[in-house]
């Protein structure tokens, strides 16, 4: 391993001074050297024995920056190399044009990139950690075709500031990504990725969020547009917002589970039984609201007469009910509508032993027998 700089040794924190700090040239050695478990058998050539090497291990070193040396190491001498760890570091910026086409996963969490550079070479890649850094602006990642998961939660970012991105890489990591984890970033709007399968975006400022990557949607409710987000995820499974503003009303949770597909929400999981329940309450509810739009149609056309209940008395509002599904001639303005018939009272016949009143006492007696 060849160092521009001593006390390159030893893991320190992101506060460390620039004088600790070490730029490495990543050459032959010390990919040999930093291969994890594997090692070079017996009889094998170096040439052979790197070819094979897949995981290269940097992290924790106290890194400043990373320089390949000879360039196409990881393309040409190392083709096999697939993962390489370089987090809990003090890098500054990615290594520049790190070509590396059959790289899948790329560790940076822990580090102090402020901007995303240098990865177009990374073809492959599949998976991306980029937590604990200070990056406000997630850009550059336009030809990562095959990129399935982003982590970037809890950027170190000044007060006030928060993350966006931009609308080209918007566009390519909608093609493919699927695990998108930007929690703790000061975060006002979130968009959209059709292929999401995960997303937590907790402990953010989201109010309100767009649906595409070019408008928000218009002068609708932040909850309304969770819904357009959801719509817009149809693959989506997994979605956290705890500590958003957005999720501070009273019906969220309720909306939310009726109108997607999700099975964990909020790191709760979403349960049949409460799906079910929650749809029969809501269509409980419509039913009742249908029902009472109904009931103030019908009963609008009486509300001009004079006739109505105030000169009706003890008559039955009913009567008037089923009057309006008879064939009626239409009422004249201003004239009086005359009520319905009472039906009569007929009191039902009793018989003759009752009405005979006993004429004596003896004969009370003989009855009763």
């Amino acid at each position: 391993m060849s160092r521009r700089e001593s006390g390159a040794g030893e893991g320190t924190p992101l506060s460390s001074p620039a004088s600790t700090t070490a730029v490495v040239v990543v050459t032959l050695k010390v990919v040999k050297h930093s291969c994890g478990i594997a090692k070079q058998l017996r009889g094998e050539t170096q040439e052979r024995f790197l070819r094979r090497i897949t995981h290269v291990h940097l992290e924790g070193r106290a890194l400043s920056s990373l320089v390949c040396d000879p360039p196409d190491l990881l393309s040409r001498v190392c083709p096999a190399v697939s993962t390489l760890y370089a987090h809990e570091n003090s890098l500054r910026e990615l290594p520049q044009s790190l070509d590396a086409p059959n790289l899948t996963h790329l560790y940076l969490q822990s580090n102090q990139i402020q901007q995303l550079r240098g990865l177009s070479g990374l073809l492959n890649l599949k998976k991306l950690y980029l937590e604990y850094n200070c990056i406000s602006l997630v850009e550059g990642l336009e030809k990562l075709l095959h990129l399935e998961e982003l982590h970037l939660s809890h950027q170190q970012l000044p007060p006030g500031k928060e993350m966006t991105f931009d609308s080209p890489t918007l566009q390519s990591l909608s093609a493919s990504l699927r695990v998108l984890t930007c929690a703790c970033n000061n975060m006002t709007t979130l968009y959209p990725l059709s292929k999401l399968v995960t997303l937590d975006a907790s402990s953010n400022c989201i109010e309100d969020i767009k649906v595409r990557a070019c408008a928000p949607l218009s002068n609708s409710s932040a909850l309304q547009q969770v819904k357009g987000v959801l719509s817009e995820c149809g693959d989506l499974r997994e979605l956290n917002l705890k500590g958003n503003p957005l999720c501070h009303g009273r019906s969220y949770r309720e909306e939310i589970v009726i109108t997607s597909r999700l099975t964990v929400l909020d790191e709760k999981d979403v349960l049949p039984q409460e799906r079910t329940f929650l749809l029969r309450k809501a269509g409980a509810a419509t039913k009742h609201q249908h029902e009472a739009r109904r009931a103030a149609s019908q009963g609008g056309g009486f509300s001009g007469g004079s006739g109505g209940d105030a000169n009706n008395g003890d008559d039955s509002p009913h009567e008037f009910a089923s009057s309006a599904a008879l064939d009626l001639p239409p009422v004249p303005h201003g004239a009086t509508v005359a009520p319905a018939p009472r039906p009569l009272k007929v009191r039902p016949p009793h018989s003759q032993a009752m009405r005979q009143k006993p004429s004596c006492p003896m004969e009370l007696h003989v009855r009763r027998l």
